[in-house]
């Protein structure tokens, strides 16, 4: 389907879309049928905001030229134009916004809500790794994970939006760390950056001779609270012993996902990335491999890393406003 639409949509002459990435940090710019994306502005959020904010701060943000189609990659399951939940965004307790419907009372042409990793499997399918495969799954690692598989010329996501949510999968029962929906013991909590950063913090403490002689902890003078992902991918690229020992403990839950997901209607490759996954690079991808190695010997063969590209969901929510276009 996408292929067909962008070349159809392609041909479309004087229309300019407007793209947004809501997430963790709003960006946002102009999308040019070529796929390039200018005038890109980012916004860092350390807080969430109720849906009426963000409707409010994407009419300021839309620029008054000539704008004939709105498409947003949002961080949460979307069904038609309604987002189920947004816990990064609005917080875990408001469900069903009509962020599509809100849009286009306001602007009166078409806005088009898709979730953040059909986005990103659009944007590899038409540019990435993943133009010549039939059946793909992207996978990304972010604050949050996601999952969605593009099969028969489209992003399979469910009758609801729903389909591809293993983020929020349980995967330990016993735990009582809290995810960002509001739920315990899903896999998010376990694999994400967030992840990351917390099994460096504990092992600061249960692990502090070996977080002594680390890169890490020269990078942040001891203060392991200030970590960010910038400071894991230069060590890890550097063989730190003690970074790269916490990357297989965080990949191990994500290769036991991925070897599950084999059971069913497997793609013919998952890609991985995400925000964190690309910023970390190879030591990552790596250490996934090695996990799911010893779960499924050869089974590294099913990975491989997704086109690391920063506009990559503003990209695809491009390439999803072009679709509704072509229709």
């Amino acid at each position: 389907m996408i292929g067909s639409s962008f070349a159809r949509a392609n041909g479309i002459s004087g229309k300019v879309t407007y793209v947004f990435s809501l997430g963790i940090r709003f960006t946002h710019g102009i999308f040019h049928n070529s796929g390039n994306v200018s005038q890109v502005k980012d916004i860092g959020l350390g807080q969430t905001f109720p849906p009426q904010m963000v409707v409010d701060f994407i009419k300021n943000a839309v620029p008054k030229v000539s704008v004939k189609a709105i498409g947003i990659a949002i961080a949460g399951p979307v069904n038609k134009g309604v987002v189920s939940f947004a816990p990064n965004i609005w917080g875990p307790a408001i469900k069903d916004f009509p962020l599509a419907e809100e849009l286009e009372r306001i602007f009166k042409f078409p806005v088009e809500v898709v979730n953040n990793v059909t986005a990103r499997a659009l944007f590899e399918k038409c540019y990435g790794h993943a133009k010549f495969a039939d059946s793909f799954g992207v996978i990304t690692i972010d604050k949050g994970v996601g999952f969605k598989q593009y099969s028969n010329g489209r992003v399979l996501v469910g009758p609801d939006g729903q389909d591809g949510e293993i983020g929020h999968l349980t995967v330990n029962e016993n735990s009582r760390r809290p995810c960002g929906c509001g739920g315990f013991g899903h896999l998010e909590t376990d694999v994400s950056e967030l992840a990351a950063f917390r099994i460096v913090q504990e092992r600061s403490v249960s692990r502090a001779e070996a977080f002594r002689a680390s890169q890490l902890y020269q990078q942040v003078a001891g203060k392991a609270a200030d970590l960010n992902a910038e400071h894991i991918a230069r060590a890890a690229k550097a063989g730190d012993a003690f970074t790269l020992a916490m990357l297989d403990t965080l990949c191990k839950p994500l290769a036991q996902i991925i070897c599950n997901l084999q059971m069913a209607d497997p793609p013919e490759k998952y890609l991985i990335t995400g925000d964190f996954a690309d910023t970390v690079g190879a030591p990552y991808f790596q250490a996934l491999e090695r996990q799911i190695k010893q779960i499924i010997p050869g089974g590294n063969q099913l990975i491989m890393p997704g086109l690391a590209d920063k506009k990559a969901y503003l990209v695809g929510a491009g390439l999803a406003a072009l679709n509704r276009l072509a229709a």
